[in-house]
């Protein structure tokens, strides 16, 4: 996913924080959809998975109070509703 700069942060908070701190490790063109703008009907593949150990190679289970470098790659592949 390519990386938000604070000026293409959301107008609503709370998305605004969880970007600043959160960047979607696949965008639109990998999944197939917008997470944030999903269409009427799902694709095949909704939602996408993925195997535990390729999340766990992203994941430090020991490092949960630091963000580095600026930010954490998320797997996320459900539409966001609100």
């Amino acid at each position: 996913a390519k990386p938000l700069t604070e000026s293409k942060l959301p107008d609503n908070p709370k998305e605004a924080r969880f970007q600043s701190l959160y960047r979607d490790k696949f965008d639109q063109s990998a999944l197939g959809y917008d997470v944030r703008n999903c269409p009427s009907t799902p694709p095949e593949d909704y939602p996408r998975g993925w195997a535990a150990p390729e999340v766990l190679t992203n994941w430090n289970p020991n490092d949960v109070t630091t963000i580095s470098p600026k930010y954490r790659e998320v797997y996320r592949s459900l539409c966001v509703s609100d």
